[in-house]
């Protein structure tokens, strides 16, 4: 897969010189997501961290799939030579629904004609240092009935197939593996982003092509409040 990614790549950038435009063409590398859990051809094949023998999430817990930073914390590559500065490091954090709104933006579309605001922010005037507080204050995923939510520091997510099924609660700056649930220790910051991610998840459409999560607060707006030191107890 490697192989064949770096030759497909290379084509790409080829046939970018061979037109002309490789100087004026702004090229984004990304993977979709983190390591598969299922590797290698002996049990168990599904892996825990630790016991990786393909390819491994490094420091982070979780893996494709997961809501966990083993799950979303990927490779973003910018290219566009005399825009974007070469070799430079960028360490806010972005997602890839930026992509869409920093080509959007580049050529006079802010926000869509109709529907919901952009999720994606244009990146441009944030990695060349034009502003430079964070692109996001929040970010946030949902997968089938895993979820997470990340407000500066901190994180909530919710796993059921890495586990355990309770909400944690994790400080990203302090523990980027996420190795320590601190809700416990800080029910009120567990809650808010709870609520915080439900007011937005509820305002998504349902899923009609594949799985419906079945943990949505579809009635966060009618005061309907998911309770996080509840749901954790009965757990344990």
């Amino acid at each position: 897969m490697l192989l064949a990614m770096d030759d497909g790549v290379g084509e790409v950038m080829k046939s970018l010189k061979k037109n002309g435009i490789d100087e004026n063409t702004l090229v984004f590398f990304m993977s979709d997501n983190g390591s598969p859990r299922g590797q290698g051809l002996y049990k168990p094949k599904k892996k825990v961290r630790g016991q990786t023998v393909m390819s491994n999430p490094g420091p982070f817990n979780g893996f494709k799939g997961d809501t966990y930073e083993g799950g979303i914390r990927v490779p973003f590559i910018m290219r566009w030579p005399n825009k974007v500065p070469a070799a430079a490091t960028y360490d806010k954090p972005v997602i890839n629904l930026d992509i869409a709104a920093t080509m959007l933006a580049l050529n006079g579309v802010d926000n869509p004609s109709k529907g919901l605001p952009f999720d994606g922010v244009n990146l441009m005037p944030y990695i060349t240092n034009k502003i430079q507080t964070a692109p996001h204050q929040s970010l946030y995923w949902r997968r089938d009935n895993d979820y997470a939510v990340r407000h500066g520091d901190w994180k909530l997510t919710f796993n059921d197939q890495s586990g355990p099924k309770s909400i944690r609660l994790f400080n990203i700056a302090k523990d980027r593996g996420e190795y320590h649930d601190v809700s416990g220790e800080y029910p009120k910051i567990a809650q808010d982003l709870q609520n915080q991610f439900d007011a937005w998840d509820s305002q998504l459409p349902e899923n009609t092509f594949g799985k419906t999560a079945t943990n949505r607060n579809s009635d966060y707006h009618k005061g309907k409040r998911i309770d996080v030191s509840e749901h954790n107890s009965l757990l344990r």
